[in-house]
């Protein structure tokens, strides 16, 4: 019963959603996206964004540049790690403990997370 419950809430929140275009992170060994962290980005968040680096590194061959929000130009590509001034567009909500977020527009990510260690957000992506 309780199954049958689940995937009916499952079936009629994903009917309302409209699914947009992928997101292309590497193209042809070529990284696309910078990750990006808040000027006054914590340890955990800093960390997180160092292993997600470290992780696209091994996959694709290609470092993607990690630069401070204060050096993002506007209309890069970008994967915004932690609470940037480009996530908060996202809601300021607060994420419980080891909780995360992870939210797109058409070309960017935003990812945040809880009060935890922050540190396992990057291994979803």
């Amino acid at each position: 019963m309780i199954n049958a419950l689940i995937l009916s809430l499952t079936l009629v929140a994903n009917a309302g959603c409209q699914l947009s275009d992928d997101i292309t992170l590497v193209d042809q060994g070529q990284a696309r996206h910078k990750i990006v962290i808040s000027t006054t980005a914590t340890t955990a968040e800093t960390r997180a964004a160092e292993i997600l680096q470290k992780y696209v590194l091994l996959i694709s061959g290609d470092k993607p540049q990690m630069i401070r929000e204060n050096n993002y130009k506007e209309g890069e590509p970008a994967i915004f790690i932690g609470l940037t001034d480009h996530s908060e567009k996202w809601g300021t909500e607060k994420i419980k403990g080891e909780g995360f977020i992870i939210s797109s527009d058409d070309k960017n990510l935003y990812v945040r997370a809880g009060s935890g260690k922050g540190q396992f957000m990057e291994f979803t992506l």
